[in-house]
């Protein structure tokens, strides 16, 4: 009888050291979101992007402020990242502290958004809470609050997408599913690197629904009347349609194969480059440079604008690359987006760039381990949504050899690798939206 006492005793006490564990590890992650959110937050008010006005910074504020009397790069850029610049621009009038909190909260906002979309997915708490730690605390996802640059706005866009993604698989209506299709419409228009994400998803949220040639309409519709404004002021301004954004300036760049090329335009005269060609991307293993950074000439590219696509076509054509080239610039490509750190907030002159600036070497062993865990999860037969858009954008990102890849571009897969390595590690909890995604990634069908 002794001996049985002991052991509900012993149990009883297993019990709750077990019970103090749960609650201390509980307290310890959301002190750690608390505080990683007042450094998030503090960074953008005390470092505000203001002071940060150069190249490609300087050149998204010029677009805010002249968002009605837009130049070359008004027409170009994206326009999302644009008319947020714009909106925030006209509440703070200029004033630099307001600025910077507006910043702030956007920042502080961010990790919550993926924390909120883990959740729905089925992550249980202590996992998603450690998911909202990471993305509050490395570097990658609170330096670039520095600068103005699309990438600001773009990581809580995708992490609103994935959110309003699972929240459409739970409901399973038209009305979640346009909500859906809102956002994501809204993150391609922020940067057109959204696109496989976002196609991903909407073929997820698409497949259950009874009423799919409704929700196929209703979304077309909506993209093509989100697209329409900026297709009419790109024309005005480009001399062509572009409601996301042109490309051409980066292309033309890539393929010319010189560390900087010079556009004269009849409205005046650019001279463009890209940050890959200045950096040694293996440093301090290696101090490999890409081709075209070690060689220093300048093409002169001519374009009337009058002449719409015209003479971007015919510049695109005369600096076409030999294959060669090409796949040299594949290869550069490749090695850029593993190891080239993020432009420009990895400035080693202050602590959060230093540190962002060598943290970069988390992800090559990162993504090699998500890529086997996803081999296994696809060769059972299981395709749950997020593994399945992390596969598809990775390659899309890697094998690209239109434009010269920057570690910025890494950016906004990065969340998706560590949500994707949580989901491959991690039991998901049993909730009727887990049950539903099993449900309907466990089927061939499902992929779209």
């Amino acid at each position: 009888m002794q001996r049985r006492g002991d052991c509900a005793r012993w149990s009883s006490l297993r019990g709750m050291l077990k019970q103090l564990d749960r609650r201390f590890l509980s307290t310890l992650l959301a002190t750690l979101v608390v505080l990683g959110t007042i450094l998030r937050f503090g960074i953008a008010v005390w470092d505000n992007p203001t002071g940060h006005l150069f190249s490609d910074p300087a050149r998204h504020w010029d677009n805010a402020v002249n968002f009605f009397h837009p130049g070359l790069m008004g027409g170009c850029d994206p326009i999302l990242y644009q008319v947020y610049l714009f909106l925030v621009l006209t509440v703070s009038r200029g004033n630099a502290l307001v600025i910077g909190t507006l910043t702030g909260l956007l920042s502080a906002a961010m990790p919550w958004i993926y924390y909120r979309a883990a959740r729905a997915f089925g992550l249980g708490k202590n996992w998603a809470m450690t998911y909202w730690v990471l993305m509050a605390w490395l570097p990658s996802f609170f330096s670039i609050y520095r600068y103005f640059m699309m990438e600001t706005l773009l990581l809580p866009m995708i992490g609103l997408g994935l959110w309003m993604t699972a929240r459409a698989l739970r409901k399973n209506d038209l009305s979640s599913f346009w909500i859906m299709t809102f956002v994501w419409i809204l993150a391609i228009l922020t940067k057109a690197q959204a696109i496989p994400i976002a196609a991903v998803c909407w073929g997820y949220a698409l497949r259950p629904l009874a009423t799919k040639p409704m929700a196929i309409v209703t979304s077309l519709l909506t993209f093509t009347v989100l697209l329409i404004p900026n297709a009419i002021r790109s024309h005005a301004i480009l001399g062509y349609f572009a409601p996301l954004g042109s490309s051409y300036i980066a292309r033309i760049m890539h393929e010319s194969g010189a560390i900087r090329t010079e556009f004269n335009l009849n409205t005046g005269h650019w001279g463009y480059s890209s940050p890959s060609c200045y950096i040694m991307p293996m440093e301090p293993l290696n101090h490999w440079r890409i081709e075209r950074g070690t060689k220093d000439v300048s093409p002169q590219v001519q374009i009337n604008l009058a002449h719409g696509r015209q003479d971007w076509e015919a510049a695109l054509a005369e600096v076409n690359r030999s294959p060669r080239e090409w796949w040299w610039n594949l290869f550069e490509n490749i090695a850029l987006f593993f190891f080239a750190p993020s432009w420009p907030d990895t400035d080693t002159g202050c602590l959060s760039g230093w540190l962002n600036y060598y943290s970069r070497w988390l992800w090559a062993p990162l993504f090699c381990q998500v890529l086997v865990g996803n081999a296994e999860l696809f060769l059972r037969r299981r395709f749950p949504l997020v593994p399945i858009a992390t596969s598809l954008m990775l390659p899309v990102l890697i094998f690209q050899n239109s434009i010269t890849m920057e570690g910025r571009y890494r950016k906004p897969v990065e969340p998706l690798l560590i949500l994707n390595a949580f989901m491959l590690w991690a039991t998901p909890r049993r909730s009727a939206n887990s049950k539903l995604e099993t449900e309907l990634t466990n089927n061939h069908s499902a992929l779209i």
